[in-house]
């Protein structure tokens, strides 16, 4: 019996191979690396702890503390009314017709990796309409794990905020593990891609030019940006994966758990004076 691990019916290249060269850009610098560093412990005198409880939890403690009222800042003032003159609600006017589209666009797409594609990966992009009643599906040649990490990006006429639910299938792996379970497998049935670069085929649902603007939108991000997403993505798997070394070169010593808290004293409402009445 042969296991088809994927089987995506596709309905020609129904993408224009040229599709609308709009240039997309990031809006928000792409995340570094090496993670940002814990905040500062909060520091408190012994004198200031009025209560402790400590709970066992076999390798570590935990331990909560009651503590004297952190004196903290006060909150900003607020900003002064502005009074709506002519001038000003006219300038509000041509800003707000300036404003790109803003769309949120949701995206469920699975990387294909194997050796076959000499080094090159094939992506499965799922997404719906803008009313969420129809889906489409779209293979491509770009690597869509590095969009991870990519928040925000615009093109000349909208803004996208980017939801990505991401998967990878290392089919080579997969193949190598269902052969030792003596189980027959064949490659999923990948549709010819076009060979210009970053290029796509639409495999399911025939979206209009409107439903299909945000795959060119992430293609053309590919086009401009995708240098910068490559060496930002490679540059988080490896930091990921030597700190997955350092770790279990040296696991760490676990640390007792340290909660602290203080009481907020609020005013009584409609408090009652020794003389009477309320205050």
């Amino acid at each position: 019996m042969i296991r088809q691990l994927l089987a995506v019916p596709y309905f020609g290249l129904l993408a224009s191979l040229s599709f609308a060269q709009e240039t997309a850009h990031l809006v928000d610098p792409i995340p570094p690396a090496v993670p940002a560093k814990p905040l500062p412990k909060l520091a408190v005198a012994p004198q200031d702890i009025l209560s402790t409880k400590v709970k066992d939890l076999g390798d570590r403690k935990l331990i909560i503390q009651e503590i004297a009222p952190v004196e903290l800042p006060p909150p900003p003032e607020p900003p002064a009314p502005v009074e709506m003159t002519a001038e000003r609600r006219a300038a509000f006017e041509a800003r707000r017709l300036q404003l790109k589209q803003r769309r949120n666009l949701s995206l469920s797409v699975t990387v294909f990796r194997s050796e076959r594609y000499e080094g090159k990966v094939r992506t499965l992009f799922c997404w719906r309409s803008p009313d969420n009643q129809r889906q489409f599906k779209a293979w491509s040649n770009v690597d869509a794990m590095w969009l991870t990490g990519c928040a925000n990006f615009q093109t000349p006429t909208a803004f996208y905020s980017l939801f990505m639910m991401p998967s990878v299938m290392d089919i080579d792996r997969w193949e190598a593990f269902m052969l030792r379970r003596g189980l027959q497998y064949s490659l999923p049935d990948f549709p010819e891609l076009p060979q210009a670069e970053n290029s796509f085929v639409v495999a399911a649902g025939n979206p209009t030019s409107e439903e299909l603007a945000p795959i060119e939108a992430v293609h053309n991000l590919f086009k401009t940006e995708g240098e910068k997403m490559r060496l930002s993505y490679e540059n988080r798997i490896r930091a990921q994966r030597e700190q997955a070394a350092f770790l279990k070169a040296n696991p760490p010593t676990p640390e007792d758990v340290v909660i602290r808290y203080w009481r907020i004293q609020k005013p009584v409402a409609n408090a009652v004076s020794e003389e009477g009445g309320a205050q």
